[in-house]
């Protein structure tokens, strides 16, 4: 009885006596200190010491620099190059109008198929080396989709009436959108056939 008392004893101090007779201290067992009896720390698993010590970044390499450099300047070009693109095809250069008599309206083009007109001014007075009246021609685009103005410019090419042409001018020429940076938006007519050449030369009268 004494001894069994004994070894709960020592079981409770966290000692252990091995079969050589060796004293050790049982694992998990509670140990003594100026406070008092408390619970043994464990040592935490391996993996939890790797996931908090922090990892060291590895510094950048020269040719990863260069990438990351490269990569920013064509993304910078980019975004310069959409802009210009942005500009040349909303900016308006100018407004105006040209008054005349629409002498031809097409259809045309080898890759990009735009609408594309002229406009004889018949300009008053002017006179070429040879003595007849010199006809100023003013060429001219429609917008693409613009059916309704497009079958009005017609039928005053038809008609044979002066009108009036109201446009705009772009900065740049663009292959799809027309063969001129003049662009009609709105036609005015007059409703009277235009005079002919005889009747604005001042030799007619």
């Amino acid at each position: 009885m004494a001894v069994r008392v004994r070894m709960v004893m020592m079981r409770v101090a966290g000692v252990r006596m091995s079969h050589g007779g060796k004293v050790g201290r049982v694992p998990g067992s509670f140990r003594r200190s100026d406070q008092g009896w408390a619970a043994p720390f464990p040592t935490p698993p391996s993996y939890l010491s790797a996931m908090s010590t922090p990892a060291v970044p590895a510094s950048r390499t020269f040719g990863q620099k260069v990438g990351r450099f490269t990569i920013r300047l064509l993304l910078l070009a980019l975004a310069v190059l959409l802009a210009w693109l942005l500009f040349i095809y909303f900016a308006v250069y100018s407004e105006g109008s040209r008054s005349g008599m629409v002498i031809k309206l097409s259809k045309r083009g080898v890759v990009f198929k735009t609408w594309e007109g002229q406009l004889n001014m018949q300009s008053f007075g002017a006179m070429d080396p040879s003595g007849a009246s010199l006809n100023e021609v003013f060429n001219f685009s429609v917008q693409k989709g613009d059916g309704v103005l497009y079958r009005e410019l017609e039928e005053a090419s038809l008609s044979g009436e002066r009108v009036n042409l109201h446009y705009v001018e772009r900065y740049a020429r663009l292959p799809w959108r027309g063969e001129t940076t003049y662009f009609v938006t709105r036609v005015e007519r007059n409703g009277a056939p235009a005079a002919s050449d005889l009747d604005k030369s001042p030799v007619g009268h």
